[in-house]
Order: structure tokens, then sequence, then C-alpha cells
């Protein structure tokens, strides 16, 4: 018998438009994996990262763990809301399923 392997699971899919020339857009994905969540980030000019989240309860919010700025992410019908310990940042635009 094989090891069971838990699928990773999206949650979905976003666009940060920030609108500069200046500043390229990136492009965000929530993806729970192993029972745990992620922030998968990849920039315009191919950076990127993964990044370990924390799901509140009852919540559609996402707390990304050990941001120096208190990055949190909050899933809702507009799209996903980008915040940080000041408050409200913006709100990236979700991406269409194929």
């Amino acid at each position: 018998m094989s090891p069971t392997v838990a699928a990773e699971v999206i949650i979905g899919k976003w666009l940060d438009d920030l609108g500069s020339p200046n500043y390229l857009d990136a492009q965000f994905k929530i993806v729970k994996d192993d029972g745990k969540y992620f922030l998968e980030r990849r920039n315009g000019d191919g950076s990127g990262g993964r990044y370990r989240l924390e799901k509140e309860k009852d919540d559609e919010a996402y707390i990304k763990v050990g941001d120096q700025f208190g990055a949190v992410y909050v899933v809702t019908p507009e799209g996903l809301e980008i915040y940080d310990r000041d408050g409200y940042i913006r709100t990236a635009k979700e991406l269409k399923k194929n």
C-alpha cells in the first residue's frame, strides 16, 4: 500500500493590480496543503514566494505568520482584501476560474 498524499486545495486566486507602471502587478493564490494554509505570491518580475498563513476560526481571514507588518488577507465577494496593522490597504480582484 502506498501512503495517502493530501492534494493541495486552491482557496482562490487574485490579481493585485497596483495601477502604476513603476510597479508590476502580482498574483496571489491561497492554498490548503496538508492541513496548512499558504499564500503563494508571484510578482510581475517573476519573483515571489510561499508564505505560511493561519486561518481565523469562523472567518475567511488569513494571518501571515511572522510578518513584520502584520499582514492579513480576507476573502470577500469583492476580492482579496489586504490589510496590515495600520488597516485596509487595497482589494485584489479575483482571477476567473478556468
